[in-house]
């Protein structure tokens, strides 16, 4: 009766875990899509309707893309960004997230490879992806000091692939892995849970090994 019951446990925790997760997840993103405009919209109303600043802040969001698309939209966009460019700090920040993003949302496609890097320090392994590589002056320095090619490679936070850190690598200490960018960011995102598919031929030559 006591192994039974461990079994039933453990099974209702294996179907219970992922859903209430899964639930957690999708309420906390809705708690901070409503918050976008759901309180002013209350204030108006003069009572709180759930749901409603969700619903507005998604209809603005069309909207906005709907504007976006078309030819007056993109001259008006194109005056804010041109605007926003041009002050000194919000120019750094806004160009930064701009382009993080759109290459975030479009599969990571500004990502050239995913990589394996020792950081922070030897024996501890990070994923990271190879962004390009600097050059003038600084690439010829720090040619210089390594005595080979330096690579820029960005090593993303988890569960937050929007944060991280920029490390600059010699191409000797960086190893390249048969993955493609978006499994790299599925497993950056997951934590290491969402372990990507062997390629056939590793699965071949583990076989044929075994």
């Amino acid at each position: 009766m006591r192994l039974r019951l461990r079994t039933y446990f453990l099974a209702g925790l294996l179907a219970l875990i992922p859903l209430v997760v899964t639930v957690g997840i999708l309420s906390w993103l809705f708690n901070v899509l409503d918050g976008f405009l759901g309180p002013y919209l209350y204030e108006w109303l003069g009572r709180p309707v759930p749901g409603l600043g969700l619903v507005a802040t998604l209809v603005v969001v069309l909207a906005i893309g709907m504007i976006a698309t078309n030819f007056a939209g993109r001259r008006v966009l194109a005056g804010v960004d041109i605007a926003l460019q041009r002050i000194p700090l919000v120019r750094t920040i806004y160009s930064t997230v701009k382009q993080m993003s759109m290459s975030l949302l479009q599969g990571g496609q500004d990502f050239q490879h995913v990589v394996l890097v020792e950081y922070p320090r030897r024996g501890l392994y990070q994923i990271g992806f190879v962004t390009g590589k600097i050059e003038g002056p600084l690439q010829e320095e720090l040619t210089a000091r390594v005595g080979e090619r330096v690579l820029n490679v960005f090593v993303p936070a988890t569960p937050n692939p929007m944060s991280g850190y920029l490390v600059m690598l010699p191409e000797r200490d960086i190893h390249f892995l048969p993955m493609s960018v978006q499994d790299g960011l599925k497993l950056v995102i997951s934590g290491g849970l969402a372990i990507p598919a062997q390629p056939r031929q590793a699965r071949a030559r583990r076989g044929a090994a075994s």
